[in-house]
This record gives C-alpha cells, sequence and structure tokens, in this order.
C-alpha cells in the first residue's frame, strides 16, 4: 500500500469490509456494494475500496489482506455520521457522488497518459495541476479541499505540479509544499521567477541577483533541495537575456535546478536564449479560445525537441460550463475586472464586456457536442486541447478531488475530424475569438 500507516482520526470507528478481484480506478462507484467508492486506482495486488469514500489513496488508515488466497480484502475506517472532524468521509463521498455515476464507469478503466518531454528524458502526466488558483487572485479556494485535490492528483497518476513566485509572492508555492508533504518523490514540480516585484519597472526582474535570490527562496518555500524546471515567468526587458541566462545556467550546474524554461517569450526571444544555451520547456496559453501559438511558437519547438506546457486549458474558467450572463466573481478575483490585467493581453477577448456573452453562448451550444461523446464539456475541452501533439501536459487548476476525477474524462479517447471543425465553427458563429490579435502583451 501507499503512504505510512499513522492514528485512527477522530471520529472513525469500527471496521468495513469489501472485496474485489480486479483493478479498480478513481471515483469509480460499485452498484451493489453499498456505495464503496474507490479512491486512487492502484493495482491488481492493491485493490483499494472505501465505505462512504473514505481517501483510501492515501494509505494512511488501511490495510491490506488476502482472503485466504481468493480475494484480495480492504479493511478501512468507517466514519461515525454523528461525529465532526476527522478525514471527513462526508465530504469526499457527498463530493464523488454528486458526479456523474455514468460518467465516472465510462472513466473508470482509462489510465494517466504520459508523454515524452522534449529533449529533457522525463515523461509527464498529459494533465498536470496547477496552482495559480491557490495563490489567492481566484476569489476564495479552501486549502483544505486544494490538499486533498492534490493527494487525488497524485494517486490518479498525476506527476507535474506546476507553481511560480508570483502566485500570491509565495502563497501557492507554501500552500503545494504542504500538500504535498511527504510525496515530493515521483512527481515533478516547476516553478517560476521574473514578475511580480513591486518596485521594479513593470514588475519585472530577471536580474542574476534575483535568479539566486528567488531560487533560494522557491526552494524553501516549496521544502525541497532542487526545482525540477525554473521558468523565466515573462521576459525582462530591463535585464540582457545573457545575463539571465548564464544565471540559469549556474544554478543549473549547483543542482538546485534540473531544467530551464521559459514563458511568454515571442520566438525571437526564445531564438536568443537559445542561442546563450539550451532552452529546455516552454509555457503558454493554449485553449479553443487562444491558439496563436501554433502559428510560429510551436512549429519552432516541435522543430527543435522543445518541451511544452500548455495554460489557461479550460480557459480560465470559460469552458468549465458553470459561467452564466450575469455572472459576479469576487473582488479578489481577478477575472470580475473585465479581462483586465495590467498590460497582458491574455483574457480581453474572453471577459472584455463585448466577448464575454458571445463566449457564453458559444460555451453553451458546445456541450451537446461534448454529450455525443459521453463527455463534459470540460472533458471535451481538455481533449482539444491535448489534441496537439506538441503538449506535453496541459495544466488545470484543480480545487477539490471530484475536479480532479473529473478530468480523467478527457483521456483515452479522441475528437472526430469533423467535430474538431465544427468546434470551430461553432465559435465563428457566435463572434468568439479564438486568434487574439496582438501578443500576449502591449
Amino acid at each position: 500500500m501507499r503512504g505510512e500507516p499513522t492514528e485512527q482520526p477522530q471520529g472513525w470507528r469500527g471496521d468495513v469490509v469489501a472485496v474485489a478481484k480486479r483493478e479498480l480506478s478513481a471515483g469509480e462507484t460499485l452498484d451493489g456494494q453499498g456505495g464503496y467508492t474507490v479512491w486512487g486506482k492502484l493495482a491488481p495486488a492493491e485493490h483499494s475500496l472505501a465505505h462512504g469514500a473514505l481517501p483510501i489513496g492515501l494509505a494512511s488508515h488501511v490495510e491490506l489482506q488476502r482472503d485466504r488466497g481468493r480475494h484480495d480484502r480492504v479493511l478501512g475506517r468507517r466514519r461515525d455520521a454523528g461525529q465532526r472532524g476527522g478525514c471527513g468521509a462526508a465530504e469526499y463521498g457527498a463530493a464523488f457522488r454528486g458526479a456523474s455515476s455514468r460518467n465516472s464507469r465510462r472513466n473508470r478503466e482509462v489510465p494517466m497518459e504520459f508523454r515524452q518531454f522534449g529533449r529533457t528524458g522525463l515523461k509527464v502526466s498529459a494533465i498536470g495541476f496547477g496552482c495559480w488558483e491557490i495563490g489567492g487572485t481566484y476569489g476564495h479556494v479552501d486549502e483544505i479541499q486544494f490538499h486533498r485535490a492534490v493527494h487525488a492528483a497524485v494517486d490518479t497518476g498525476i506527476t507535474c505540479f506546476d507553481t511560480a513566485e508570483a502566485y500570491g509572492m509565495g502563497v501557492s508555492e507554501e500552500a503545494l509544499a504542504r500538500a504535498l508533504a511527504g510525496r515530493r518523490n515521483g512527481v515533478v514540480i516547476a516553478t517560476k521567477f521574473g514578475v511580480g516585484y513591486e518596485e521594479m519597472p513593470n514588475r519585472r526582474d530577471s536580474s542574476r541577483a534575483r535568479v539566486l535570490a528567488s531560487i533560494d527562496n522557491s526552494l524553501k518555500r516549496l521544502r525541497t533541495d532542487h526545482i525540477d524546471i525554473y521558468f523565466v515567468h515573462w521576459p525582462d526587458p530591463n535585464t540582457p537575456l545573457e545575463e539571465t541566462m548564464a544565471a540559469l545556467d549556474e544554478i543549473e550546474r549547483q543542482g538546485k535546478v534540473r531544467y530551464i524554461g521559459v514563458s511568454n517569450f515571442r520566438l525571437s526571444q526564445i531564438e536568443e536564449a537559445m542561442r546563450l544555451r539550451r532552452v529546455d520547456v516552454v509555457q503558454y496559453a493554449w485553449n479553443m479560445f487562444d491558439r496563436r501559438m501554433r502559428a510560429e511558437i510551436f512549429p519552432y519547438c516541435a522543430a527543435q525537441q522543445i518541451a511544452v506546457m500548455a495554460y489557461g486549458s479550460l480557459a480560465y474558467g470559460m469552458l468549465s460550463g458553470t459561467f452564466h450572463a450575469g455572472m459576479q466573481f469576487e473582488e479578489s478575483d481577478w477575472r470580475s475586472k473585465g479581462g483586465m490585467l495590467g498590460n497582458l493581453n491574455l483574457f480581453r477577448t474572453l471577459f472584455g464586456p463585448e466577448h464575454f456573452l458571445r463566449n457564453l453562448a458559444a460555451v453553451e451550444e458546445l456541450k451537446p457536442l461534448a454529450a455525443k461523446y459521453g463527455k463534459t464539456l470540460p472533458q471535451l475541452a481538455l481533449r482539444w486541447t491535448l489534441s496537439n501533439p506538441v503538449i506535453g501536459t496541459a495544466l488545470v487548476g484543480f480545487r477539490t478531488p471530484p475536479e480532479v476525477a473529473e478530468n480523467l474524462g478527457a483521456l483515452g479517447w479522441e475528437i472526430s475530424n469533423a467535430d474538431m471543425a465544427e468546434i470551430d465553427a461553432v465559435l465563428a458563429r457566435h463572434g468568439a475569438v479564438s486568434v487574439p490579435s496582438g501578443w500576449l502583451e502591449d
């Protein structure tokens, strides 16, 4: 079993037993088994069931036994319904049972897909866990649920976690470290530096001094001795690229980082960086509503075997299918600003007042197309993002375990060419912009 046993949590008592003879997958509800729900895909010799969806994937309160050589038998702790606190089977169970059981069954046999990551030698999960939201600028995110989402992600095979210094100026990195406590091995952590410094022009700084200070701060916040992928978050026009790349090369030689990446660089800037030292990974927006990178960036990366991480896979929530006319975002949510975020040209044609309602109408028309495949809209949208072969991992900002389980439904199937064309037609019919004019910043 995974993990090490810990003391029984408050509010749990008694044993429950479930029997299984086949491999089980995350989110699966077993008919005739009293609502048992699988938490985390395990090998046939590690069948894991739980009454009320106890998070067995954490393996903190579970024993695996053999039943006279005939069955795998799992004993878990049952929570007293009259108690509060502890690990909270009610919270886990209610969330999973609220999802479509039909969809859970359809997704249950799909294993995580792993993709070659450029020339790094890494193989990463096709779905990555984006940690911008926990940084504090997406409205309220419950950290307990975030921790559970991280655990669910690891248990279901997600290996890539992306954060940044600028996501709350360390808040996201610290939250991810707490969530991954004891589970650092086997996952790929990417973080970024170079933006968010109020005292600097345009809040950018990629100087050598900043590189050396930021990497040490990120290592401390993430509670690790190395970062797998270290990105320049946005280009800094006031620092020569030679200085930045030399400093990054220095910390790689010191063993503080394994691979170097750049994010949101123009093609000419990537080419300049490549002349100084190899760029291992890049990170860009890629979703149905923003396809700018297919013109130059993606072909260059494919030719140079540079790994690509896609952010904004669900168009920052637009493709979640949960938005509606009159949507009121929390004041602390950057989307409340109508797509305006400094000089960035990433969100204006999504959330700008002249675009928002048109985009919502397009999203509504995409839902029946998703249903044709027996999928939800987020699953269709994520499948679309992953359909581009240059994408190594598509980042999604998970807040809860059920969101993790749902997005696994983007794996193991393809959108037909005819329906890819229909997606384009739907957006065009509603005047939705799929290739915003101009670059990512003014």
